[in-house]
């Protein structure tokens, strides 16, 4: 009974001071469509105001009697706007005569344009991490489609496509997509009405990283002190099975024997990480100790390095300690200019070292140089990882 009442009321012509004014326009209008506001009143009103309330504002337009009509003409700028508009009709003494509310609806009849946003563009696989598509269905005034618009977001990734059809909400539709296991470039689509926009591309990266072990390419185990050693990784992944990104930076860690610590760093390719190491100049043992931090150590390596040069003559002779000729692990003369340190010591204490290169596998050095005091002393030499020890006697 109620609503009954206000629709017989919506339809009586409003009476201000016994003078009947009726508004003959539509309440619904579509954006970007021209539209005049006409209303009925008897010849006693000879002019009147409309006021016109917008969200970009109050404008006003005058009007003159015509045939007891009252036609307003609204710019076109307010009628591109979809939204609500109050009109208010005021007479010279700014009496309201009729307040009505005029709907501008969205134009629907022509293919809209979809603006979208996707974020963020880089996320991990393995289903926790996710990225955000948001678009908005528009007319070609920029108006937002109404509420519950049917929008399709589309995700594709090396086979895998995922379709989900949603609804907009007053102003955009939105959908979260969850990251898939396998690492790449997944595109992400939005659609609507006949509508597309751009694809996005987004870099679905490996997940932390699993164990891994080390390997060793070398053409020989001896302590030459000029032989590179060539240290990988395997094939770091993921626990998917995704390969580590390129550029993941791997730490090596080294230990010799006398416990020295050497540190190296080295970038993945194609989830494998490479360092290069020089032999050491002496029998050594390393153990490497990779780890990619914050995420996982890999399996220690351990690493033998026999001596370079075999067992060698040493003479001292007015003076002159001879040394040689040395030869190399297979009997062959040490290469040319190979170094050989000599630690000369007294009672423990050391007293002076020096150092002398091969030619044709023998060295010497004349002590007379070093103007030692007449004393015993014991010398230390070291020559591709074999030493050799010498007591001697300088005399006055």
């Amino acid at each position: 009974m109620i609503n009954k009442l206000i629709i017989i009321l919506f339809f009586i012509p409003i009476l201000v001071n016994g003078q009947r004014v009726v508004y003959q326009s539509n309440n619904h209008v579509t954006a970007g469509e021209s539209f005049q506001a006409v209303y009925y009143a008897n010849d006693s009103y000879t002019a009147c105001l409309l006021l016109i309330q917008t969200s970009l504002g109050m404008h006003r337009l005058k009007g003159a009697n015509e045939n007891c009509h009252f036609i307003f003409n609204l710019p076109k700028p307010l009628m591109s706007l979809a939204g609500d508009i109050t009109l208010v009709l005021l007479d010279t003494q700014k009496h309201i005569l009729r307040k009505d509310i005029l709907s501008i609806r969205p134009n629907t009849n022509v293919q809209p344009e979809i603006e979208a946003y996707c974020g963020p563009k880089q996320i991990l696989t393995g289903g926790e991490d996710y990225t955000e598509i948001i678009g908005t269905v528009l007319d070609p005034a920029d108006n937002p489609w109404p509420e519950n618009t049917s929008v399709e977001v589309i995700y594709s990734h090396m086979g895998e496509n995922r379709i989900n059809s949603i609804k907009s909400n007053p102003v955009y539709a939105y959908h979260r997509f969850y990251s898939g296991n396998q690492a790449g470039h997944p595109l992400i689509a939005i659609s609507s009405n006949g509508a597309y926009h751009h694809e996005f591309e987004l870099t679905q990266y490996p997940n932390a990283p699993t164990g891994f072990h080390l390997e060793v390419d070398r053409n020989h185990d001896v302590a030459d002190g000029k032989h590179i050693n060539k240290i990988s990784t395997s094939i770091i992944t993921d626990q998917y099975g995704n390969r580590m990104a390129n550029g993941t930076m791997v730490s090596f860690r080294i230990i010799d024997t006398q416990g020295l610590l050497g540190f190296a760093q080295a970038p993945t390719m194609e989830g494998i990480a490479t360092i290069h190491l020089p032999a050491p100049e002496r029998a050594s043992r390393w153990t490497i100790e990779p780890e990619i931090e914050q995420y996982v150590k890999g399996v220690p390596l351990e690493i033998s390095f026999s001596p370079f040069a075999r067992s060698f003559p040493v003479v001292f002779d007015n003076n002159v300690v001879i040394i040689g000729p040395v030869t190399g692990d297979k009997g062959q003369f040490i290469s040319h200019n190979t170094k050989i340190t000599i630690q000369i010591s007294e009672s423990g204490q050391l007293v002076d070292q020096r150092e002398a290169f091969t030619d044709y596998g023998m060295a010497e050095i004349d002590l007379r140089s070093l103007n030692l005091e007449p004393c015993t002393y014991q010398l230390v030499l070291e020559c591709g990882g074999q030493s050799e020890h010498l007591e001697i006697e300088v005399k006055p």
